[in-house]
């Protein structure tokens, strides 16, 4: 296995063309997949790939920043930001010093505390091509209409909007992976609810937006005492989870969401 040191993005998209070549950021992702028909690692080390910064309208984080640093670094620009009240939980301490956000989005494992919040933020991905960077929504990369355009993650674009948020995950204990998570937006204008965007991760298509719900719920008073859910609108499922049925883990995102609902909307006219 060969190692390789590029010092731009091109050249590392490059050599990421061949086949069995793998970039080496965190590391992380490489330990649980293993190195079976890994023919060369690249090391991202020597790239820049730790910038960040905000102007109006978007916040940009660079992909080599791990969960810890993208914390810290939202923790100065945007302090309500729905990030980093869930990669403050992913993991644990020496994980979120070694994730990384390019790695994370590349992999995305059935446990991720960071897509739900991104594919609500609206976020746009960044991808480094031989060329030139190209940028586009995280859901077409998901949706695999750019798969076929290979090269280097190299950063993220977040829509800098206020919103309220709210972010649940359920664990069977404390310190695991969680088996679903799902991420709230609220923006209340009025008395009612101007927006919302609902995301729930661990489903069996991974990543489920609950758009169906949030028509819904749009336009609805804050004030509203019912917030039961109509079971015709919780369109996911769920895989079998480490012995735990599919039918137990939709009934527990159901209630994980109406207790959110109400906490956020509480939290709203408070």
């Amino acid at each position: 296995m060969d190692w390789y040191y590029p010092s731009t993005p091109a050249e590392a998209a490059r050599i990421l063309e061949e086949e069995g070549h793998m970039p080496h950021g965190g590391g992380t992702g490489l330990l649980r997949r293993g190195f079976r028909d890994i023919r060369g690692l690249v090391d991202l080390s020597g790239l820049k790939l730790k910038e960040s910064n905000s102007d109006e309208d978007w916040v940009y984080l660079g992909s080599g920043l791990t969960f810890s640093e993208t914390v810290e670094t939202l923790s100065a620009l945007w302090e309500d930001c729905i990030l980093i009240r869930s990669l403050s939980r992913a993991a644990a301490t020496p994980l979120r010093n070694r994730i990384t956000l390019g790695g994370s989005i590349a992999d995305f494992p059935l446990w991720s505390d960071l897509m739900g919040p991104l594919y609500a933020l609206g976020a746009e991905i960044e991808i480094y091509g031989e060329e030139e960077p190209l940028r586009f929504p995280l859901k077409e990369y998901l949706d695999g209409r750019h798969k076929e355009r290979k090269g280097l993650i190299t950063g993220l674009y977040i829509p800098f909007k206020r919103w309220q948020s709210w972010y649940g995950r359920y664990t069977r204990v404390t310190f695991d992976y969680p088996m679903l998570n799902i991420s709230i937006l609220l923006k209340p204008d009025a008395g009612i609810i101007r927006d919302i965007r609902i995301v729930i991760v661990g489903t069996t298509s991974k990543m489920n937006r609950l758009k169906e719900l949030e028509e819904y719920l749009i336009n609805r008073p804050l004030s509203m005492a019912d917030i039961s859910l109509p079971e015709e609108m919780l369109h996911f499922s769920f895989p079998r989870r480490k012995g735990i049925s599919p039918e137990y883990l939709h009934h527990h995102a159901s209630v994980l969401l109406e207790r959110g609902l109400s906490e956020i909307i509480r939290g709203s006219i408070s």
